[in-house]
Formats: C-alpha cells, structure tokens, sequence
C-alpha cells in the first residue's frame, strides 16, 4: 500500500488509490496521550464515525486485524505496547503538566535538538523524552516508508536531542534511561527533588554543561568524572558530603560551584583540573589540606566563603592569573602574601581574625579594585596601602584601629572608605559621620600639615641618643621593643609640645611615677598591646586624658580611683580579661565611647549604662554575656551598640544584624511586657 506491489515491485498507476481511497486508507497518528507520552495506533477501523459501534464493524475489523502484518507494523505494535505500560506511572505527570505543551517542546525538539520542560511539576522524565532518538533511528533504518507522517515534521529534518532542560519539577531520580539522550552537550537538572543519579550518566560522553544545583544529592556518580569533555559543572546547593575519588579525571573542567554541599575535604587527584578557572567552595565545612585547589595557574577566581579554614596555603601567592579571591566568615590569621597575585583585583577576607598585613604585601596587589577587610582584629594598617593605585572600595569597619594612614587620601578612585567600629583617635566622630568625601579631605589635611611639620623641624622629629620621634603633638615610643620607660626619656617628652604618648606594641608591664610629671601636657595614651596586669596608678594622675587605649593586655579590674579621668571620652579596654565592666567605668561622666570587646564580661548593669548620658558607642562583642537586660532599651543616647558573639539567646541574630535603633527598641517592648 506504500506505491511497491504485494511482489515488492512497483504497482502499476491503476492500482493506485486516488483521493477518495486515500482518506480511507490504513495510516499512523501519533497521539499525545495523557501520560504525556506518544501512542502509536492504526486508523483501519477509524474511517466510520465515532459512535459506530456495530458488531459487524466490529467483527471487520477483527478480520482485518487477524491478517498477517509486516515488520514495520509489528515494530508500531511493540512500541504501543511499551508505552501502554508506563501510562500508569506516568498519569500523575499528566495531571499536573501542560500536557500540549509538553507535545508542541517535544515536536520543537525534534527540529532544533532542545527541549525545555522546566515548571510543569513533573515528578518523573516523560518517556516519550527517553525515546526521543528512537523515531529517528527506526526512519534511518525504514528509509522506504515514505507514507509515514504522522502530521509531524518530516523525519530526514530531525536531528539529535543535545540541550534537555527539567528544572524546576518534582523529579526524585535520574534513572538509567539517561543512557538514550547519549548525545547530550547542555543538561539541566536543577531545582528539583533528586536524590541520586544513575551511574549511566557516564555514556553521556559529549556533556560539556551539567547543571544539578538544588537538589538533594548525598554523592555524585562516579561515573561523571568520566565525562572528558565537561567544561562547567554546578552541584551547589545540595547535600554532598563528599566527592569521588576520580574527581580529578575531569580534564576540561574550566568553570566548578559545589557551594552550600557539606564538603570537609578536597580528594588529591583535584590537583589534576589543570584547566580550571573558576571555582566555587563557598559554605562547606573546609578546614586544612586545601593545596589541591591551588595548582592549577589558570585560576582567576576562588571561593572559599563560609568554611572552617585556618590558614591558607602557600601556593595561593602564586596564583599570577587570579583576580577574585573571595575567603570571608573563616578563622584565618594570617594575611597572605599574594606575592605573584598582581592581577587580583576583588579581595574580601572580612569576618577572620587577622590581626596584622605585613607592609610588602600592598606592593603586590597593584590591580586591586575592592578591598573587604572588616571584622577582622586589625590595629594598624601600612602607609604602603598608597600603591594601591586603583582601589575603590575599602571597608576596614570593626576593626582595632586607633588611625589611618594618611597616604589613604592620595588613591584618586576611592569611592567608598567604611571605617566604623574602629576605636580612632585621630578622626573626630562627626567627619567620619561625613562619609567617605569628609574623610578623606580630612587625612589629605594632615598630609600637608605633616609634610609642614617635617620640613620646619626636621631636627625636633628625631631625638638622636633614643630614635625617638617628638613632633608637635605625638611622642612615639612605639614598636621600640623597650620594656622600660626610663625617667631621661619622660625629660625628653616634657621638652617637646606632644600631648599625645604612644607606647603601643611594647613589653611594658608598668609606667613611672613621673609620668605624672605630664599631666597638664597629655591628651591622650595608647599603651595598647603591652604586658599590663594592672592599670599604672601614674595614669591616674593624668586627669586630663580624653582618651586612653589599653586594649591588647592582662588587665581584669581598674582601681576605684579610676573614676578621677573625668575628662575621658574615650576609653579602650579590649583584649583583655575583665569579667564585668568596673563601677568606675560606669561613673565617668562625659565617656562617649567605651570598647570592651574581647574580654570575658558575664554581666552588664542595663541601668548603670542608661544613666551614663553622653555614651554614643557601646562595643561588648565576643564576651560570655548571658543575658542582655531589657532596660538597657531606654539607653536611647546610644548610636552604635555592638553585642554580637555572645551566647545569650534573645534578643536574637537576626535583630543584631538589624543595628542599634532596632535592638533598642526590641529591649524597651520587651521591658513594656514585664
């Protein structure tokens, strides 16, 4: 009936069917059935309307179906047979897809070789998908079955399925029939259900993208790392805890997220991704061993956010293609080099616990754009920060700075300089108010002022006998590694106009009586990061101190004379080891601002603080403080109130993270309710 007579020759123009004949004759249609599956059927008997139902119809059309069939009708007949058998399983499917709009993708995908079925809350892959390739390979193979149309494009126009997009169902597995999609370049499975993925992924042998992000994978099939030519692999956002061995076999791997997994340590053969690019660590349990990320020379970005990592490995600094380099929220302690990094361009290393930069490496980082920092423990940052010739950003809030190096003022791109939560002497709180624009003006001002100060008393900055620096305001003894403050060096600071001493970075353990002597000449004492046990009793006699920095030492307790310093505004005891904050800290009368981060404080008098009128900032972060008193919601002359890293439970993470005015007012409802 296909133009060839019963002989297999050609029929003659007689025995053709005309018009009328065709209509009527045996055809295929193929149906979308609602399992969303195609089903193959005869049409013989579908000629006479539906309601037809006769016996003798009936009985034809048995007759008809009694005769001998050929090959090519038996393949039809298996194959409706086959799909008949998942139209159970699939039904749920069709209850809850686009059914037409499932067919008219699959009819689109034959012609184009994508399909799309994202959003159509499939819980399983149609089979119709899985045999997607099958109509193809029969057409190839029944070449003379040129009557087969089916109301579809011609079959010599299809082409192999080679971009199969599911995300966003319900799909709970990726079975072994993934196998059929063999010549799969793109696959996107992302943001379903799915639970593990068969092994025969791997005879998916062309894949260069694979998208599995959102799911709830607990391991990658081993067979994966087979797949040679995988360029970009995304299994972020699931439950990996682990991964194979072999990982490292993935050759062409350029571009790798396995964020937010469960990941705790990196396998060896990672050192093997010699073609790796870009990789995403972020929010995993990452602690040590981590060398085998660094091998690879290509690498221009790495994420490592959110981890448990402690120190990072030397091979970093020879990254010379790297220009993102992202390790926030860890606990690392020492600031890398980045010696050959000269192309780095985004750097954010806030939430660890640096203390220091050395001063070389800002001499490395010559292309950096943004630089996070804040939240570290930093006391002092370098003048060679200037090379930084192109920096924007730079955010060094919440930080142990007492100043700024001035040199900040000459990078001409600056567009935002963050420095709150810093105990700062030499920035009055109103310009760093300002913004950026304020301070920055302000640290070009003391360039010049210093720059002035130099030239006219060269002789005076510099005492010969001691390398001791004398200027009109500072005296600085810092960094000198003296244990001693001897009574020659005191002569030398009353020679000098300085109201300001700093002693910081020492290994004194007490100051001399004649420091005294200094009281009418001194505003200001930074003795941080000494060796104090006790506060000198010399320093009570200072009673015209506006500020004085002890942080960085042993002391636990101050002396009830300390209530003398009534000019204090600010006062700085962090790192150290106080268990309360003393009653006369709490009757300095205008003390603006008190640091007492880093101790081990228990408690705090919620009606002590509220009656210290004139206190604007108030930092008790990383103590052991249990409770936080309601009261302390009428404390409303506080602007900055820092309580994070404390076990106390309420108010919770979520109203810190809000700022102040939001943990005040959460303590006044709360102390409304009692």
């Amino acid at each position: 009936m296909n133009g060839y007579s019963s002989k297999g020759g050609p029929s003659s123009s007689k025995n053709r069917p005309n018009n009328t004949d065709t209509k009527n004759s045996e055809k295929e249609r193929i149906h979308f059935h609602r399992s969303e599956t195609y089903i193959v059927e005869k049409s013989n008997c579908q000629t006479k309307k539906e309601n037809n139902n006769s016996k003798t119809d009936q009985l034809e059309c048995e007759k008809k179906a009694s005769k001998p069939i050929s090959s090519i009708a038996l393949i039809k007949q298996q194959k409706r047979a086959e799909m008949k058998k998942v139209n159970d399983r699939l039904n749920a499917n069709a209850a809850s897809g686009n059914v037409k709009s499932i067919e008219v993708s699959i009819k689109s995908a034959k012609n184009n070789g994508q399909l799309n079925l994202s959003n159509l809350n499939l819980i399983e892959v149609p089979q119709a998908v899985w045999d997607i390739n099958i109509d193809n390979e029969t057409h190839e193979n029944n070449k003379f079955d040129v009557s087969f149309e089916n109301n579809q494009s011609k079959w010599w126009n299809q082409v192999e399925l080679t971009k199969f997009i599911i995300a966003s169902n319900k799909l709970k597995i990726i079975p072994q029939d993934i196998q059929k999609l063999s010549n799969l370049i793109f696959l996107d499975i992302h943001d379903n259900q799915i639970e593990w993925i068969d092994e025969a992924l791997a005879t998916v042998s062309q894949l260069k993208n694979f998208n599995c992000s959102h799911n709830q994978l607990t391991q990658l099939p081993n067979g994966l790392c087979t797949l040679k030519y995988l360029v970009e692999l995304n299994a972020s956002h699931n439950r990996l805890g682990e991964l194979p061995q072999n990982f490292g076999h993935l050759d062409d791997l350029e571009n790798l997220n396995l964020s937010n997994n469960r990941l705790n340590s990196i396998p060896k053969s990672f050192r093997w991704l010699h073609k790796i690019r870009k990789i995403n660590l972020a929010v995993n349990s990452l602690k040590t061993n981590l060398s085998e990320i660094f091998f690879s020379t290509n690498l221009t970005l790495i994420d490592l956010s959110e981890n448990q990592i402690e120190t990072l490995p030397e091979e970093l600094n020879e990254l010379a293609n790297l220009e993102q380099f992202y390790a926030k929220k860890n606990k690392i302690t020492i600031f890398p080099t980045f010696y050959k990094c000269s192309k780095l361009k985004d750097l954010d290393l806030s939430f660890n616990q640096i203390k220091e930069i050395d001063d070389k490496t800002f001499n490395n980082l010559i292309s950096l754009v943004n630089f996070y920092i804040r939240d570290n423990k930093l006391c002092s940052l370098s003048q060679s920060i200037k090379n930084l010739k192109n920096l924007e950003r730079i955010d060094l809030s919440n930080n142990d700075l007492s100043a700024l190096p001035n040199e900040l003022a000459e990078l001409e791109y600056v567009k935002q300089l963050l420095i709150s939560g810093n105990p700062l002497r030499t920035i009055r709180r109103d310009i760093i108010n300002r913004g950026t624009d304020a301070i920055l003006k302000h640290l070009k001002n003391q360039i010049k002022v210093t720059e002035n100060q130099e030239s006219q008393n060269s002789e005076e900055m510099m005492l010969k006998s001691e390398n001791i620096i004398k200027s009109s305001k500072i005296f600085d003894l810092s960094y000198k590694k003296i244990s001693i403050i001897t009574p020659s060096i005191i002569n030398y600071c009353k020679q000098s106009t300085a109201s300001v001493l700093n002693v910081m970075k020492n290994s004194l353990s007490d100051l001399p009586e004649e420091i005294g002597e200094l009281n009418n000449q001194l505003n200001e004492v930074n003795a941080s990061f000494n060796l104090f046990t006790l506060m000198p009793k010399s320093i009570l006699k200072l009673t015209n101190l506006s500020y004085l920095d002890f942080r960085g030492n042993r002391i636990s307790d101050l002396p009830i004379e300390f209530n003398q310093l009534k000019s204090l505004r600010e006062l700085i005891i962090s790192d150290n080891k106080f268990q309360i904050i003393p009653d006369c800290v709490y009757q300095l009368p205008i003390l603006e601002n008190l640091f007492a981060n880093n101790n081990q404080i228990k408690y705090i008098d919620g009606v002590k603080i509220v009656e210290m009128k004139c206190l604007a900032l108030l930092n008790l972060q990383n103590n052991d403080i249990a409770n936080v008193p309601p009261i302390l919601g009428k404390a409303i002359q506080i602007k900055s109130l820092q309580l994070e890293g404390n076990p106390f439970k309420i108010p919770r993470s979520q109203i810190l993270a809000k700022g102040t005015a939001e943990i005040l007012n959460y303590l006044s409802g709360r102390l409304t309710e009692n």
